[in-house]
């Protein structure tokens, strides 16, 4: 009886560690400054970004690079069309007087497009940004603060969802990315944080590594400037934008797709991580793979109970009450009761995870993408 019981403690904390434990232990690690900035030097930056049918945002994602060029004029755009069955092509290469658009003649996915937009360019810094994103052009210069710091390799801007009222399901999505913007600015005053998302970020050219086409080229080249002991660092004054997916099936296949990517890449990189030092070990099991793990504890934690219960002859009835609170769940979740709703969604996305981790592991590859409903 014992053991089911410690097992279910471990897997509830294992559950929450990542999201509510993890952040205050990072909290009292020693911080570790940036090194003071290289006088004299001056490196050459590149705007980079994918498209797949989106012709509904790119006027306002053009506007906006628009803008970015007033203040940074010397600044090179070059954006990818992923063989796109819309207009996405026709408006990128109208706007030649602000980026250089090249057009897929088949579709081959985003890593393959980033990897093939970034041998186009001899700048020093790639910044890579997504396609639907809007980035504050009062900020964006700032990346060269941050690369005049010998010891930066890679910078995360910082994405602030702007639709959250739209849906729960955006609602919640904002409410776990705020979180995600806190640990890695946490992550990154201690060190590194464990990569960056692809909304926004920035990187040394020069180690943008080889991405298959069905690994997560963002995570994956935000990371390899920690195998080459450089620092991936979060920028909260570096501002982006972007609405959240408002239909929960759209955000369930999106997080599973991501999973699926990232559990993959997980798995590529897994013998270079293992080379790092112990604490940026500690931060990648607390950060990432806890949470890719979450389903498999929740569902394993379930199994507990379910053996404490039949252990004190109660099994039935905890059988019993798992079909009537799933029950009133689903019916709660249909007549949109807010607080049922938000659990449905979070443990939606746990789920989510769950399975995309499972589909990597049986080797399902997610090389193309598709917009989600926003």
């Amino acid at each position: 009886m014992m053991i089911w019981a410690i097992l279910l403690l471990v897997c509830v904390l294992l559950v929450v560690y990542p999201y509510l434990v993890y952040p205050r232990i990072l909290e009292g690690i020693k911080k570790k400054p940036l090194l003071p900035p290289l006088e004299g030097e001056k490196l050459t930056y590149a705007l980079l970004f994918c498209a797949y049918n989106e012709e509904k945002v790119l006027p306002q994602t053009i506007e906006n690079l628009r803008l970015i060029k007033k203040t940074w004029p010397e600044l090179e755009i070059l954006a990818y069309a992923d063989c796109c069955s819309d207009r996405t092509f026709e408006i990128l290469d109208a706007a030649k007087d602000v980026l250089t658009a090249v057009e897929g003649t088949e579709r081959k996915g985003k890593p393959s497009g980033m990897r093939q937009l970034v041998t186009m360019t001899e700048a020093d810094v790639a910044i890579f940004m997504d396609a639907n994103v809007i980035v504050d052009p009062a900020t964006i210069r700032r990346f060269e603060d941050y690369f005049s710091r010998p010891d930066v390799g890679a910078v995360a801007g910082t994405l602030h969802y702007i639709n959250e009222e739209d849906s729960t399901a955006a609602h919640v999505g904002g409410l776990y990315w705020r979180l995600e913007e806190k640990i890695k600015r946490l992550e990154s005053e201690t060190g590194s944080t464990m990569g960056a998302d692809g909304s926004l970020f920035a990187m040394r050219r020069q180690f943008y590594p080889f991405v298959r086409a069905d690994l997560q080229d963002d995570f994956m080249a935000s990371m390899e400037v920690l195998f080459h002991g450089y620092r991936c660092v979060s920028a909260p004054d570096i501002l982006a934008y972007e609405k959240g997916a408002v239909a929960s099936a759209s955000e369930f296949r999106r997080k599973r797709r991501i999973a699926c990517g990232a559990f993959s890449t997980h798995r590529e990189m897994w013998p270079e991580i293992r080379t790092l030092g112990s604490l940026d070990r500690f931060k990648y099991v607390s950060h990432k793979l806890l949470r890719w793990l979450g389903a498999f504890f929740l569902l394993v934690g379930y199994g507990a109970a379910l053996m404490l219960a039949v252990h004190y002859g109660l099994g039935a009835a905890f059988v019993g009450l798992t079909i009537v609170v799933l029950a009133l769940g689903a019916v709660a979740f249909r007549l949109k009761v807010g607080p049922v709703v938000k659990i449905v969604e979070i443990l939606s996305a746990i789920v989510a995870t769950g399975v995309g981790v499972l589909e990597s592991i049986k080797g399902a590859k997610y090389a193309i993408w598709n917009p989600v409903e926003r």
